[in-house]
This record gives structure tokens, C-alpha cells and sequence, in this order.
């Protein structure tokens, strides 16, 4: 009662995106608008789809105090407003077997009650571009899957909130979207981006996690946080793998890694990409390694030193803008190395960008420019119908990946789902690959998620996205 939820957007997900654009490009800002996000936005769908702004969330809100800006409006007849549901039990019994992929339940669209999910990132601040891009992907998904039947009939009910990085924040959303909005689990969040946030209610609550942005282990320490790809150590793994793909039979052995240092979420990709092991796994040498601020507006003494030390390589953990303004000074510099950096990274602008042309992006999962692949093609053909005129991205992928492996998990909801009932879905998940966008997952009760290290390459090559050599999808 009385509370702020500014930092809180409510999304009956099955909402039209309001998108346009000529040609094939549209801007990473524009695509956000179109799902939803633009700084803090409700979107929904009466009669006539619109799309209202809510404002900013404060600079500085009371821990704690998390609050909707703005009530849902009126839906159509077949997307009934959402009913609460129970809380989350204890874990412990098991399901039905899980098909071989997420199909949708029915082709029209989904008519059974909403299940609620939740999804709480860093949308603000230096790394909101590319969060937001990672909720984008979730979003379309959502208006995708309920169009074709929902999850088991179930209409999907997003719950999007924003911690601005502030940990407390962090928790107390998790708490809100559980106890007030009836979450049954969620679809993703940025631990790494929120230091000292952390998963103990949701762990305490039995609500399972099925994405975070990647930069932390706690998936393979966690069994209430689920993951479909690689994570934290194996991330930064499946990264450099990818990128010496390309980079050590070109010659460009000589390396230099640079990461960032404003988010704990950093720290494995340092440890891993300079650590002798990788060194001697990968073909690479270490030449230089560093830790920068993505709140910096030049990295040309970064440039110069990397030169200076030989490299003719270097693998980036950044965010998409501070990539940007690093090659442009090392353009400056006419030093022009072979630049590697993690999936998340490529949004559009950045193959327009003519300092990284040549980049290669190394991916968890499949390339999202690789069609061939079912669950790719899936992506492809949501923002056809629901942002015409955009592409998916890297980060929108990941995002995607995670609706699609909480879809799995949701194959069988009973009538009024509950968060154990999410649970028994994700044991029950045994060889399944989501159509080809990651390895074949395979689940057992009270256990974390398996390891795996699987990779694939994407370039830049004249201002596109280009999928890369090798295999679609290959593991260690």
C-alpha cells in the first residue's frame, strides 16, 4: 500500500509490438520501443494496440518499495485478465515426460488461464542496452507463444522489473513479482549485474530461474537456477573456443584480453581468457590483459598498450558501446586487431560500425543469423509477424532461448500451475535441444544444471552478421 512501483512493468505478454522501419534496419532503441523497452514502458493491448509510457524509475528508491506505475488495460475476450495463483510448494515429486521440443500447444491462440513469469534485469545504466535487448527477446517470445497456444493453453502474463543494478532492489522485486503478482517462476535475471543480490528467496520460495546474463557459476551450484547454455567459467569457455576458431588459423595467435571492471560478472571472463590453461588449449598468447570501465569515453591508452605488446588479437568483455569507442580509437592508433567479443554484445548498430568489420562473435548457442536451425528460425519468423522490419541479435536470442527452455519446462501445467509444478517440468526434461539452439538438456531433481562448453561463430563481415565456420552448434 502507498509503495513506488515505478521500477515494475506489468505485461500481458500476448500484446502487439508497434514497430516500423523500412528496409532491414532498425535501431536497437527502436526494436526496444517496439517490445516495450524504452527506459520503463507498459505496454498492453485493448482494442487498438497502444503503447503508454510510464516514467523513469527515481534515481534513488527506497529498498524495498518496488511499484506498477500503470494498471493493465482491458484485453480481448480470450486473453482474460490474470488469476492468482497458489503459492509456490515444496519440491519434491516428479511429472509427465517432457516432448522432444517446446511445440505449442495448439496453432491459435492460447485461451487457458495466465501463468505468471517474472524477469528482473538491469534495464538502466551503462549495461541497459544490452539487458534490455535479453527481455526484448523474452517479450517477443512471450507474444509468440501465446499466439500459438501458450504454454500447455496457458496464456504466458510477463512481469518485467528493473533493479538498476541496486541489489536491494534486486530482492525485493523477486519478492514483490512471487508474493503480489503470483510469479511461478522466472524467465531471467542479472544477478552478476546487481552485486550482492542474490537468489536465496527465490531459492527459499522453490521458484526456479531459467536465464541470467551469463556471467556468474551459480547455475552449476544452484538446482533453482536453471540454465540452457553455458554460464559464467563455461561462457567465457565457449567464447574463447569460438573466437580462436576463426582468430589461431588466421595467425592471429598474439592475445590480448580486455574486461570490464564494474560487475563481478566480469571477473570469470578475466580469470578464464588469460589463464595458462586456456592458453595452451586454445592456440593463443596471452599478451596483454587488462581491466576497464565501460563508463570510460576513450580506451585509446588500452589501444596502445595492446599494440605496443604485440597483439594482433583481442577478446572483448564489454558492453556494445564501450566496443564501439574502443575500435574507433584503436582505428585512430591504425591499429586494427582481430576483434572477438561474447553474443550478447552484437546488436545491430554494431555491424554498421566500420571498425569492427571482420569481428568475429562467438556464441552458447547457434548462430541467430542461421535460419536452418528450427528454434532460429522460430525467432525469425516472431519478429517478422511482431516487429516487421527488425532482426533478433544476439542478446534477443539468449532472451528467446529462455522462453523456449521455460516452455519446455511448462509443457505440462496442470489447470492452476504452481511453482513446484515448474520444478516437476524441469526434472522431466531429458534430451531436449529446443530445436536445435542448444545442447540436449537433460534435468534430475534436486541436482544443478550439467556443464556443458558448446559454441558457434557469427562474423561481421560489410556491415551484416554473417554465421561463421564450422558446425552449427559444437561442445567439448
Amino acid at each position: 500500500m502507498g509503495r513506488d512501483r515505478s521500477g515494475l512493468v506489468v505485461l500481458s505478454a500476448c500484446l502487439c509490438l508497434v514497430a516500423a522501419g523500412c528496409g532491414t534496419r532498425v535501431s536497437d532503441a527502436r526494436v526496444r520501443e517496439a517490445a516495450g523497452i524504452a527506459g520503463v514502458q507498459v505496454v498492453t493491448e485493448p482494442p487498438a494496440p497502444v503503447v503508454a509510457t510510464a516514467p523513469a524509475p527515481p534515481t534513488a528508491t527506497p529498498a524495498g518499495q518496488p511499484q506498477a506505475t500503470a494498471s493493465a488495460q482491458p484485453a480481448p475476450a480470450s486473453l482474460a485478465p490474470a488469476v492468482p495463483a497458489p503459492r509456490p510448494q515444496a519440491a519434491g515429486s516428479s511429472g509427465p515426460a517432457t516432448p522432444p521440443s517446446p511445440t505449442p500447444a495448439a496453432a491459435g491462440p492460447a485461451t487457458g488461464s495466465p501463468v505468471v513469469v517474472g524477469a528482473i534485469g538491469t534495464l538502466s545504466g551503462p549495461v541497459g542496452t544490452i539487458v534490455s535487448d535479453i527481455v526484448t527477446g523474452i517479450k517477443v517470445w512471450a507474444q509468440y507463444i501465446n499466439a500459438h497456444g501458450g504454454v500447455n493453453g496457458h496464456v504466458v502474463k510477463l512481469v518485467v522489473g528493473d533493479d538498476g543494478g541496486d541489489p536491494a532492489r534486486f530482492n525485493s522485486l523477486a519478492q514483490q513479482m512471487v508474493e503480489q503478482d503470483h510469479a511461478v517462476a522466472f524467465v531471467f535475471t542479472s544477478l552478476g549485474l546487481a552485486p550482492g543480490g542474490n537468489n536465496s528467496y527465490l531459492d527459499g520460495r522453490h521458484v526456479v530461474t531459467f536465464g541470467t546474463e551469463g556471467g556468474l557459476d551459480v547455475a552449476y551450484q544452484d538446482p533453482y537456477v536453471a540454465t540452457a547454455v553455458a554460464t559464467g567459467h563455461a561462457y567465457a569457455d565457449s567464447a574463447i573456443e569460438g573466437f580462436a576458431q576463426v582468430a589461431v588459423p588466421a595467425g592471429k595467435t598474439k592475445l590480448a584480453v580486455l574486461t570490464c571492471s564494474d560487475f563481478a560478472a566480469c571477473d570469470n571472463f578475466d580469470k578464464e581468457w588469460s589463464s595458462g590453461a586456456t592458453e595452451q588449449g586454445s592456440g593463443f598468447q596471452v599478451v596483454y590483459r587488462a581491466r576497464s570501465s565501460i563508463t570510460q569515453p576513450d580506451y585509446t591508452s588500452e589501444c596502445l598498450a595492446a599494440q605496443q605488446a604485440g597483439a594482433n588479437a583481442m577478446i572483448l568483455g564489454l558492453d556494445t558501446a564501450s566496443v564501439e569507442r574502443l575500435a574507433s580509437g584503436c582505428a585512430r592508433q591504425g591499429f586494427h586487431p582481430l576483434y572477438g567479443l561474447a553474443d550478447e554484445l552484437a546488436l545491430p548498430s554494431l555491424a554498421q560500425d566500420p571498425n569492427a568489420d571482420g569481428a568475429v562473435v562467438p556464441s552458447k548457442i547457434a548462430p541467430f543469423v542461421d535460419r536452418s536451425v528450427p528454434g532460429v528460425k522460430a525467432i525469425h519468423d516472431a519478429y517478422a509477424q511482431f516487429a516487421p522490419g527488425a532482426s533478433p541479435s544476439g542478446a534477443s536470442l539468449t532472451g528467446w532461448t529462455f522462453g523456449q527452455f521455460f516452455a519446455a519446462a511448462a509443457a505440462h501445467l496442470p489447470a492452476n500451475p504452481t511453482a513446484q509444478d515448474v520444478v516437476d517440468g524441469l526434472n522431466q526434461i531429458k534430451g531436449n535441444d529446443l530445436g536445435g539452439l542448444t545442447y540436449p538438456l537433460t534435468f534430475t531433481a534436486g541436482q544443478p544444471s550439467p556443464r556443458r562448453v558448446c559454441w558457434s561463430v557469427t562474423l561481421i563481415q560489410n556491415k551484416a552478421y554473417a554465421k561463421g565456420p564450422g558446425p552449427t552448434l559444437q561442445c567439448q
